[in-house]
């Protein structure tokens, strides 16, 4: 219930998140930088703010409430939304564990259409097909036939998924804004179930914040 104009969109991505929230009429955007190398292009659109760390957003959200030129209670800003992979958590050791089964194969050196791969992350990201029949199908994208190879590569894909690690200040942020009263919300392109990642937050401590989660997953619609 509240307008577009009166949210406020964190993400880590250009092209995808700012450009997007830009795209929906949000009030303020702000992009989080990391060093992970994601394969886009950061371009189409300038954010409001960039950030390092997520405890830096607490300043930009009370300085723009405190202008006194738009008395809107709790303030301008009264929803926040979120990307959540490489925003909240990150995974730090994926792809290590897969290229070395690909190496144990002798395939480390062979790279799949990148047609092919993007083709694969659409159906899973729109729901199409379900987390394990992506694993599945990407295992076989490397040439992998034999049924033990398969279920090899789909297990070490599943640990790599699971291994997700919390940004520090996420968790303190997170119930710092919703202790001011502030709505939260996530909007996230992901293969992953809400549960699944539900089940992640309540480890990290702040499963209960959230007032909206939007799943392409669930939606069967990408950012």
């Amino acid at each position: 219930g509240v307008p577009t104009s009166h949210c406020l969109y964190v993400g880590d991505r250009i092209a995808r998140d700012i450009l997007g929230a830009r795209r929906a009429g949000f009030g303020l955007t702000i992009q989080i930088q990391h060093h992970y190398d994601h394969g886009e292009d950061d371009i189409g659109a300038a954010p409001d703010a960039v950030i390092q760390h997520m405890d830096e957003l607490l300043e930009i959200i009370q300085h723009e409430n405190s202008h006194p030129a738009r008395p809107v209670p709790p303030g301008p800003i009264q929803a926040i939304l979120f990307d959540a992979g490489d925003v909240l958590y990150h995974r730090p050791q994926r792809g290590i564990q897969f290229k070395a089964f690909l190496k144990e194969l002798g395939l480390d050196q062979y790279q799949p259409a990148v047609t092919d791969k993007q083709h694969l992350t659409d159906s899973a990201y729109q729901g199409l097909i379900n987390q394990d029949e992506y694993r599945e199908a990407l295992v076989r994208l490397y040439g992998i036939t034999l049924p033990e190879q398969i279920e090899r590569g789909r297990q070490v894909l599943t640990v790599e998924d699971n291994d997700v690690q919390f940004f520090p200040g996420v968790a303190e942020t997170l119930t710092t804004l919703k202790e001011m009263g502030y709505l939260l919300g996530i909007i996230t392109d992901t293969a992953a179930s809400v549960s699944n990642k539900l089940r992640w937050f309540e480890k990290g401590g702040f499963g209960s914040v959230w007032d909206s989660i939007i799943s392409s997953k669930e939606i069967g619609v990408r950012k």
